[in-house]
């Protein structure tokens, strides 16, 4: 019995690999390295042109439905007005309560603020969200009337 012969892929007709590729293949990844250079300098500079950052410090259980949270807020300008967001979860990490809180005009540049959040359960931990110098109008217009039409009594009958 006669084994068959062996023989290598170069003499079966198989191509070596192109030294084209492996220049190819390396430009690729020359030019993804620098992207994500980029993104990553373009990301540090947006975090670092912030014009208003929170800090939670602590936050301590008032009752099984109120949390207070204590954090240092620090502005740019404290001539222009700015608000932060602050939250509060449960053991689930469920988010439990919520409050917006205005920073008005004047002030230090660091400021420490004691919060409480209401809760719809027991809360564990406080955190501060996130912080804006784009203040939403219901947190700086004063109440307005719901209605300027007088109730006629006689049609609630």
């Amino acid at each position: 019995m006669t084994q068959p012969e062996r023989t290598s892929r170069a003499a079966a007709g198989a191509q070596p690999a192109s030294p084209i590729t492996g220049k190819v293949l390396a430009v690729i990844f020359f030019f993804l390295l620098l992207a994500a250079v980029v993104v990553v300098f373009q990301y540090t500079q947006k975090q670092q042109d912030t014009p208003v950052t929170a800090t939670r410090i602590s936050h301590q259980r008032l009752t099984d439905n109120t949390l207070r949270l204590t954090y240092d807020v620090q502005r740019k300008d404290v001539n222009v007005p700015s608000y932060c967001i602050i939250l509060a979860w449960d053991y689930d990490k469920n988010e439990i309560g919520r409050r917006e809180v205005l920073n008005p005009v004047g002030g230090e540049e660091f400021t420490r603020i004691v919060a409480d959040i209401p809760t719809r359960g027991v809360p564990v931990v406080g955190e501060t969200y996130g912080c804006s110098v784009n203040v939403p109008s219901y947190l700086t217009d004063a109440a307005l009337p719901l209605s300027d039409t007088p109730i006629d009594p006689t049609s609630l009958q």
